[in-house]
C-alpha cells in the first residue's frame, strides 16, 4: 500500500501549488484546515485517503486553476466524512469543490458548496451532504459555521467521530451537524 501519513490539527495555507498532494500512499486528515493555496487545496490518487473534519477553503485561482479544494484521483479509496468545502475557485470547466473520479466516492455528512463552479461532479455519491449553494448559511471570510437548521442534529455519527473542527463534542443536539463545525 505504500507509506502512510496521519495529518491532525494542522494548517496548510498559502502554498504556491497544490497544498497537500499525495500519490501511492496511506493519508488521514483530521481537524485541519486547507487553504489558500494557489493550484487547489488537495490532490489524492492511488492510495487510501481517509478526510474527517476538514475545513477547505478559498483554494485555487478562479478562472485558472483546474483543482479547487479536493481532487480525488484515479483508485483512491475514500473515507469522506464531515468536511465543509467552501468558497474554492477553479476554471469554469472544473469541479472547484469536489472531484471525484470514481463513482464510489461518498462525500458524508459535509457541506460542500459556495465554490466557483460545480460544488461536486456527477461521479461522487452524495449522502446526508448539502451541496446546494448558501443553504447552511456558510460566510466567506467570517463564519464557516453552518448557521441554518437545514444543516443540523442530521445522524448520530459513530463514536470514533467524538470531536469537531474546533474540539467541540460532535453531538450537541439531537444529532450532529453537517460539515466540520457542530454549533
Amino acid at each position: 500500500p505504500g507509506p502512510a501519513m496521519t495529518i491532525v490539527e494542522s494548517t496548510v495555507q498559502g502554498a504556491g501549488g497544490v497544498g497537500i498532494s499525495a500519490t501511492n500512499c496511506s493519508l488521514t486528515l483530521r481537524r485541519s484546515t486547507i487553504s489558500t493555496n494557489t493550484a487547489g487545496g488537495l490532490s489524492l490518487a492511488n492510495g487510501t485517503f481517509t478526510l474527517t473534519n476538514n475545513l477547505i477553503r478559498n483554494n485555487g485561482q478562479f478562472g485558472i486553476s483546474t483543482i479547487g479544494g479536493v481532487f480525488f484521483g484515479s483508485n483512491a479509496a475514500v473515507t469522506f466524512e464531515h468536511n465543509t468545502v467552501v468558497f474554492n475557485q477553479t476554471k469554469a470547466t472544473e469541479t472547484s469543490g469536489v472531484h471525484c473520479s470514481s463513482g464510489s466516492t461518498q462525500l458524508m455528512h459535509s457541506i460542500v458548496a459556495d465554490n466557483s463552479s460545480t460544488n461536486a461532479n456527477p461521479a461522487c455519491q452524495v449522502s446526508t451532504s448539502d451541496t446546494t449553494n448558501g443553504a447552511c448559511g456558510v460566510t466567506n471570510g467570517s463564519n464557516y459555521k453552518p448557521t441554518a437548521q437545514a444543516c443540523f442534529d442530521k445522524h448520530l455519527p459513530p463514536v470514533s467521530l467524538k470531536l469537531d473542527h474546533a474540539n467541540t463534542p460532535r453531538v450537541l443536539g439531537s444529532g450532529a451537524d453537517l460539515g466540520c463545525y457542530e454549533v
